[in-house]
């Protein structure tokens, strides 16, 4: 495959736009009438490129088992919706986000994108996230900034607009290089802030554990509290000396108590009671023991809690798939991200790809970790975490992209 670029940056900066549009809708735009409304344009025209692309494209185009998992996937979510769950309206609406799932998955394979592609893809992605940031920031206009509240802009939930800050600090600690080491920490500096100030400790945790990670996956020295502290002493000396500055000279608007309660796991779960992300796991384990093979129907853990149809799950995509779905399920999910975690590391250890081809490896599998452990704490199977499956789908088109030395890819 040439690694020159195959397609028009028209088309690139375009697959971006619609992309970031329909991945960030539930997150950012459902507080937002009239970009939401963006959504069901977005997942059309990602239908009529799907089908477009496949037409065209079709000699060229190189499935693989990720895709068999994920159309497996999505068709059991489909029979459970028409034949086992009693959630008929929550369930449809997971059942579509399954679907949509799946065309994340897929779409990536149509585009016969080369690897300058996806980087460049990955560019104009970077640039439209933080387009999107500022937007929100200054669109709505009305902010909650409280030193003992969490920090809400507008209507979007505070753990989304910690998702969405997660991303960019992603991008902006891989894209921006040596050359522009300042905007990246005054970048960091500020995204960290906001991050601190949603009071998330999801996306917070999943940001640190996704650097270190992949910093560490690609290290060819021997990882020690010594490597670890000569690589990242002086970005957290200067991140945190930009954190202290702002916090008790130019701002004063979060109280360090409160920040610390927030990100203790037993004092921010307890305030919830019954619906505390434990209690709510514990009542889905015993409800997958009651069919534990097929499941309880995709949508009707509100149901089960509640005792009609409603919006409730236990923030957790394993667990939620055993309660909902069964071992048939559950065994389908964690069989799909298995195989792109795997393909991942195997990619890693090869060590035989370029610069470019190497920035890009660490973007994605970066933020394919990034929105795996957030889909382990927070959010539903379905658009609520529908970046885990896109960026799975981007990840897994990337391995078979890229030729290395030895010809394999």
């Amino acid at each position: 495959m040439n690694q020159s670029s195959n397609q028009s940056s028209v088309i690139i900066i375009l697959n971006a736009f619609i992309l970031n549009v329909l991945v960030n809708a539930e997150y950012i735009y459902n507080s937002i009438g009239f970009l939401y409304n963006l959504k069901g344009m977005a997942l059309g025209l990602i239908i009529i490129l799907l089908i477009v692309s496949t037409i065209i494209n079709f000699r060229k185009i190189r499935f693989n088992i990720l895709c068999l998992t994920m159309l497996l996937f999505a068709s059991y979510v489909v029979i459970s919706y028409l034949y086992i769950t009693p959630a008929t309206l929550y369930g449809y609406t997971k059942t579509i986000g399954c679907v949509v799932a799946f065309i994340l998955i897929t779409y990536p394979l149509v585009t016969t994108y080369t690897m300058d592609d996806i980087r460049k893809f990955l560019y104009v992605y970077f640039v439209l996230d933080i387009l999107l940031l500022i937007f929100v920031i200054f669109y709505n206009g009305a902010y909650d900034i409280s030193q003992y509240s969490r920090l809400e802009i507008g209507e979007i939930n505070p753990i989304w607009l910690a998702r969405l800050v997660g991303e960019v600090a992603i991008m902006t600690y891989f894209i921006l290089s040596k050359k522009w080491a300042v905007l990246k920490y005054v970048l960091m500096t500020i995204l960290l802030i906001i991050l601190l100030a949603s009071g998330s400790k999801g996306p917070l945790i999943a940001l640190l554990i996704s650097i270190i990670a992949i910093d560490v996956f690609y290290s060819n020295k021997s990882v020690t509290l010594k490597y670890l502290l000569k690589t990242y002493f002086k970005s957290i000396l200067v991140i945190t000396s930009g954190i202290v500055f702002i916090r008790f000279v130019v701002l004063n608007f979060f109280d360090l108590e409160y920040i610390i309660s927030r990100f203790s796991i037993l004092d921010a779960e307890s305030q919830y009671g019954e619906l505390s992300r434990m209690n709510l796991i514990s009542r889905a384990v015993d409800y997958f023991f009651e069919n534990p093979l097929l499941g309880k129907g995709i949508g009707a853990f509100g149901v089960l809690t509640h005792g009609y149809d409603y919006r409730r799950y236990p923030h957790n995509i394993f667990i939620e798939a055993l309660t909902e779905l069964g071992l048939v399920g559950f065994l389908l999910i964690l069989f799909s991200i298995s195989i792109v975690f795997i393909s991942f590391i195997k990619r890693v250890r090869l060590k035989k790809y370029t610069e470019d081809h190497n920035l890009t490896f660490r973007v994605l599998g970066a933020l394919f970790i990034f929105y795996f452990i957030n889909a382990n704490v927070s959010g539903d199977l379905t658009y609520s975490n529908m970046k885990l499956f896109f960026f799975m789908g981007l990840l897994n088109y990337a391995f078979l992209a890229i030729k290395i030395n030895t010809g394999r890819t």
